[in-house]
């Protein structure tokens, strides 16, 4: 493998880490593709888009008012703080979640 092919992947890899291990409310994901060389040069495409990633409800987790969580392939929305109450299980006024959209 060329120095210039090693370069790219450690870049890729480091990049796809750096990624996922700081996204915060404001992150954006940036991902490469078409990604081709020749042994003068080396091209890429990145692309720049907004990072929308919904969690899957756990029960160890704490969600505050606002949060949104995947389960059972629905989305909701808490209500209030909460641990360890399932979405879907109470029901009405009672519920801790609300279920909903995501766009």
């Amino acid at each position: 493998m060329s120095i210039k092919k090693k370069l790219l992947l450690v870049s890729t890899l480091l990049l796809t880490l750096f990624g996922a291990t700081f996204v915060t409310d404001n992150s954006y994901a940036y991902w490469a593709s078409s990604i081709s060389s020749t042994q003068q040069t080396t091209t890429g495409t990145v692309t720049v888009s907004s990072w929308n990633f919904i969690p899957i409800w756990d029960s160890t987790t704490t969600y505050y008012s606002g949060d949104v969580v995947e389960y059972n392939g629905s989305y909701y929305e808490a209500k209030k703080t909460n641990t360890n109450e399932e979405p879907e299980i109470a029901k009405g006024w009672r519920s801790n979640w609300t279920q909903t959209t995501v766009n």
